[in-house]
């Protein structure tokens, strides 16, 4: 009966006790042995626990749905922003590189580096790409056994790609650069495999296990120490020591990245007053649970390693090994990669990978809400992409010839080419086979793709010249997303791309369109006369504006909410 009237205040019990000593003050009675008897009534009395309503699962619902939004767009944010810098300073050192360096010497670099970047992953085996799916699964102990063996793996491989290098430098220089005393550089950039590994497998730990500030404050440091060859170039004294010391420099940075990764650590296991001990015996245990199943998770991105490489720099491989240096430089500088735009693909891979991973062991399967976060980040992705796009094709020789000067006139239709790749950034189709551990048609459409590009950038490499392997590549690119569209179809249960969608990429293609024609004509009649690469910052900028009104009033609902969650993120 008390328990009826009960506030909200109140706790079960407490009228209960009231009463008590309300009657033992009115009946003269001992309080004090009125109390046992009100403890024993108390502790009869259930304890009543009180369920949310409707309303409040509602809200309690929004809000983690609100806070998985943050999360996720921080990720995807600092993500973006660290290797945006990272590729914006290495265009702008490769630019200034292209103007300091002679044709040849440039084309030497460039050898030298793309051998250094074309093996690398065959010694990692796509073991960083793994840890966006395994990580989350392991806790505790297990987890910093697993960031152990990364770091191992890291010195040992690394050990083996600097003695690779060792015995192979006097084919490298007869086969691919061709100029007598290059072999010292191969063995040079070498040394800087252990400390890449590191770094590669660093940062896909932070993000999966959400560091975001140390992954923000690596990335800018890390970006930056990229500015090291232009200094190596002027502390050089004599014409011949240039390459050796932008190469070291090259090292310099990839130590610096490891030091940091290192560092980090050991700061991590100092904080849980854990000493650090390397228990070979647990490491090994560790490894030997987990390898069987983290190699059918990494086999066929390991077997499609040798199709992915050789379908996307099959041109490269055949240019250097056929042509001249001067050809490798011309085609390279038509190949360049705009910074930022394959940095939105990257993210939002390393960003809902884990996040789709997480919920597939969970449940086995993939949520409608998974999908729809899909699709509204590929929508929002778009507005940049399409843009960037169209922009680029119609200003492509101000961009390549106001930053490369003349000299490399002959790279604006390469570069054109490349150009219709940016499209294909918005495919992620293979986010959700990668989430779910299907990894076997991922290396399928890697066989297609190499196929499709060997055969048709050979035949067009004989008609068209340097232009043709560009379109090839194009061409082998949408055919492999394609294939990979009706696998994760099969995953997923419904087409990846609605109706809606479909309709969002058109009308932002038509509207980008519009603003760089006007754009492009105005600047024709009134700029004529001013420097390819002020016309190209110029139109950027008015592009940019027009674009920018047209959103305002057709995307006006989608920038309010993106603009609501960047300030939730930074005021977090």
């Amino acid at each position: 009966m008390w328990d009826s009237h009960r506030t909200g205040s109140d706790k079960p019990g407490t009228i209960q006790m009231k009463s008590c000593k309300f009657f033992a003050r009115r009946g003269n009675y001992d309080i004090s042995s009125q109390d046992h008897l009100c403890q024993s009534k108390k502790e009869q009395l259930p304890t009543v626990q009180r369920q949310p309503n409707a309303r409040e699962s509602n809200a309690a619902a929004e809000r983690s749905y609100i806070m998985n939004n943050m999360t996720r767009g921080k990720t995807f944010s600092i993500f973006t922003i660290t290797d945006s810098l990272s590729s914006l300073i290495s265009l702008f050192v490769g630019v200034v590189l292209a103007r300091l360096l002679s044709q040849t010497n440039l084309g030497i670099y460039r050898e030298v580096s793309f051998v250094f970047s074309f093996v690398t992953p065959f010694m990692l085996l796509e073991l960083p790409t793994a840890t966006l799916y395994f990580l989350p699964r392991f806790k505790g102990e297990e987890r910093w056994l697993y960031i152990k063996s990364t770091y191992i793996f890291s010195i040992v491989v690394g050990i083996a790609f600097i003695l690779l290098f060792f015995f192979l430098s006097p084919l490298l220089e007869a086969k691919g650069t061709k100029v007598q005393g290059t072999a010292n550089l191969f063995i040079l950039i070498s040394i800087a495999a252990p400390f890449t590994f590191l770094v590669s497998f660093f940062r896909q730990i932070l993000i999966t296990i959400r560091e975001l500030k140390i992954l923000f404050s690596f990335g800018i440091v890390y970006a930056l120490c990229s500015f090291l060859p232009i200094a190596a170039y002027f502390l050089a004294s004599n014409e011949g020591q240039k390459l050796e010391f932008i190469i070291l420099a090259v090292v310099t940075q990839s130590v610096i990245g490891a030091a940091i990764a290192v560092s980090y650590f050991l700061r991590s296991k100092a904080k849980q007053k854990d000493s650090f001990k390397l228990s070979l015996r647990k490491l090994f245990c560790f490894i030997q649970q987990n390898w069987r199943e983290q190699l059918r998770y990494s086999i066929y991105f390991v077997a499609r390693l040798p199709m992915a490489l050789l379908s996307k720099d099959f041109a490269k491989l055949i240019i250097m090994g056929y042509l001249s240096a001067n050809s490798f430089a011309v085609y390279t500088i038509g190949a360049v990669v705009i910074p930022f735009l394959p940095t939105l693909r990257t993210a939002l891979v390393n960003t809902l990978v884990p996040e789709i991973a997480d919920k597939y062991h969970e449940t086995g399967g993939i949520s409608k809400e998974t999908l729809h976060v899909w699709r509204r980040a590929i929508q929002l992705t778009a507005l940049i992409i399409i843009p960037a796009f169209v922009f680029l094709e119609i200003f492509s020789y101000e961009f390549i010839v106001g930053l490369y000067t003349t000299k490399y006139i002959d790279s604006v239709p390469i570069f054109q080419a490349f150009l219709f790749l940016i499209p294909s950034y918005l495919l992620t189709f293979d986010i959700f086979l990668q989430g779910t551990g299907n990894t076997k048609p991922i290396f399928v459409s890697s066989i297609i793709f190499l196929i499709v590009n060997v055969i048709l950038s050979l035949f067009l490499l004989k008609f068209l010249g340097l232009v043709g392997p560009a379109i090839g590549t194009v061409i082998a690119n949408f055919v492999s997303a394609a294939y990979l569209w009706s696998e994760s179809r099969k995953v997923i249960g419904e087409a990846p791309f609605g109706a809606a969608v479909r309709k969002h990429f058109l009308q932002i293609f038509v509207e980008s369109l519009i603003a760089a024609i006007v754009t492009k004509s105005i600047l024709f009649i009134t700029c004529a006369n001013l420097s390819y690469l002020m016309q190209f910052f110029i139109g950027l900028a008015a592009s940019s504006c027009i674009v920018l009104i047209i959103w305002y009033f057709s995307y006006r609902e989608t920038l309010r909410d993106f603009w609501k969650l960047a300030r939730a993120m930074l005021k977090r």
